[in-house]
């Protein structure tokens, strides 16, 4: 029979935390472990329905918090009132990743994009290859 074992790695520090303001309260959360970054990008991968993406973004953000901040964040889902939603959590997901990864996730809006120009071209444009194959229809 195999038997495989799990290697050391990195050892999950307690007290190693990152925070953040939200609404003027301030949450701890750590940083996943590879495992939970794999469940978390399978839940979202393209065969997942959007059940599955929904619940697989809650389950990977909230386990990047502790009990006590998990039970204010559902708190907050559940009151009819809170604007707080997955819109707040996958911006504060989004985040999190870009900040782990040095990559942004999406264009940022301040990124400076070429401006276009109303003038003309430098380059004059260049026709269509003619060696390409027309197709005639039989009448």
């Amino acid at each position: 029979m195999r038997e495989f074992t799990t290697a050391i790695s990195e050892t999950y520090d307690e007290d190693e935390s990152q925070s953040f303001l939200l609404d003027g309260e301030e949450y701890h959360y750590y940083r996943p472990s590879d495992g939970q970054v794999m469940m978390f990008l399978g839940s979202i991968g393209k065969h997942a329905t959007i059940a599955d993406s929904v619940t697989g973004l809650v389950d990977f953000f909230f386990g990047m918090f502790d009990e006590s901040d998990q039970a204010k964040f559902s708190r907050r889902l559940l009151d009819r009132k809170d604007p707080f939603d997955h819109r707040v959590i996958t911006e504060i997901v989004e985040t999190m990743l870009e900040d782990w990864t040095g990559r942004p996730t999406k264009l940022s809006t301040e990124s400076s994009l070429s401006p276009r120009s109303g003038g003309q071209k430098s380059t004059a444009r260049t026709r269509k290859s003619t060696s390409s194959v027309s197709r005639s229809t039989a009448s």
